[in-house]
This record gives C-alpha cells, structure tokens and sequence, in this order.
C-alpha cells in the first residue's frame, strides 16, 4: 500500500550545524559582526546605513536556546556594540540574530566561540 510518508536512511554527519545556523540574513550589508572565531569572550556588532530605531542582538545556541539579550539604540552609521559572552557559556557555534522593534529579523548569522 502506498502512503505520503517518505523514509530516507543513511548515517547522519556528525558536529553538524543545522541549515538555520549556517546561513546569513544581512540586508545592504547593514550589520556585521567580528571577530568570528570570537576569542576573547567578546564580539562586536557594526551597523552601517540601518535605520534608526531599537533593535534586539540574540545570541541563540544551537539547540536554539536564547544565551543573551541586549536592547541596541542605533541613532547613527558606523555605531557599535560589544557583546560580552559569559566566560562560563560553553565554545561552539551560535546564532547572532538582530530584530528590529517589529521583531522582523534584520540580520543574522553564526559565530564561533573558542
């Protein structure tokens, strides 16, 4: 008997990342994040040529767990924000997600933590 579900076997690659966090979600390249590897527990979020107003940076795990919040004013080009990871958070990969005051995504791509 046929049936709509589909079976795919196969061994599943290990340490890999899903699609989610490997992609990057950057309009007019309004926002950039560096250094990425971050090394030192801190990174740092440029905007550039992005609307003034309030904005959310997420720092999301790959479980998809929120690790930080912070509120950003952005009022000007060129404006930055460091980011300080909790030196106790574990290494690996993250989701860096900036919402607008709609929490429309604006930004948003992977980082790592050594």
């Amino acid at each position: 008997m046929a049936n709509s579900n589909l079976l795919i076997s196969g061994s599943k690659p290990k340490n890999t990342v899903p699609e989610l966090y490997t992609r990057t979600i950057n309009i007019d390249n309004s926002v950039q994040v560096y250094p990425n590897p971050v090394t030192n527990n801190k990174f740092i979020v440029q905007f550039n040529q992005l609307e003034q107003g309030n904005y959310t940076i997420q720092l999301i795990d790959v479980a998809g767990r929120p690790v930080l919040q912070k509120q950003v004013n952005v009022s000007g080009d060129n404006q930055t924000q460091d980011i300080n990871v909790n030196a106790l958070s574990a290494r690996g990969v993250y989701l860096v997600k900036v919402t607008d005051h709609n929490k429309k995504s604006v930004f948003s791509t992977k980082i790592v933590v050594q």
